[in-house]
């Protein structure tokens, strides 16, 4: 009780020491006019899910502005989510991907997992709308990019972007030319890379034109 007691003087003492200054006026000014409430209402984002495919090699996975001068024809990012941003009426979006490829990098096979998270819409999207969503992206006349398994997602969102942390096991197709004929150990080396997520594939290709040198690859080939 004693200690409580301290404390509460001390307390008292530091309120009374701040009063007594500049921060405050003491008597307060007579307030003359209403108070006014205002309440901002926001929606929790939704989000939309599924897998992309890039066809183009002119295409960035997300917006890429350099000086002003945009870096390519287009970006999944823009292709998609505009179109989801229209259906839900949003106020806007956040594009995310399971992993990124270059602009001249195409994504085939079974594509690249996605999420687009949709802010303070003010229209939840049927089955149907999603299903409109991907038509009009996969018939679009400019064939940049394509979506598969679209789908308005819940709590298993995040579930589904580990999908692609944790299969990372990808399959690259390159056409190279070299100075001399390949021979059996040279095509060996070539078929036996295989790395981590997140390595550099090009620079095993190429040495990213010159800029790099490939561990492995230079060895045998002299590109």
């Amino acid at each position: 009780m004693d200690d409580d007691k301290q404390i509460l003087s001390e307390s008292d003492s530091f309120i009374n020491r701040t009063l007594d200054g500049s921060l405050f006026q003491l008597p307060p000014e007579k307030v003359l006019e209403p108070c006014h409430l205002v309440l901002s209402c926001q929606r929790s984002p939704i989000y939309i899910g599924g897998r992309y495919l890039k066809l183009s090699r002119n295409v960035s996975q997300s917006c890429w502005i350099i000086d002003d001068e945009r870096m390519g024809e287009a970006s999944v990012e823009e292709i998609i989510g505009e179109n989801v941003r229209a259906i839900c009426k949003g106020d806007g979006y956040k594009f995310h991907a399971a992993g990124r490829e270059d602009i001249d990098v195409r994504m085939l096979g079974s594509g690249r997992p996605f999420l687009i998270e949709v802010l303070n819409v003010r229209s939840i999207p049927s089955a149907n709308e999603v299903q409109q969503i991907a038509d009009k992206i996969n018939h679009s006349e400019k064939k940049h990019v394509r979506v598969r398994n679209l789908k308005l997602v819940g709590s298993e969102i995040w579930t589904m972007m580990r999908e692609g942390e944790a299969e990372k096991q990808k399959q690259y197709a390159a056409l190279i030319w070299t100075s001399r004929p390949l021979t059996n150990d040279d095509l060996r080396n070539i078929s036996l890379i295989k790395d981590m997520a997140g390595t550099y594939i090009k620079e095993f290709v190429h040495g990213d034109l010159g800029r790099t040198h490939p561990r492995r690859l230079t060895k045998a080939i002299v590109f």
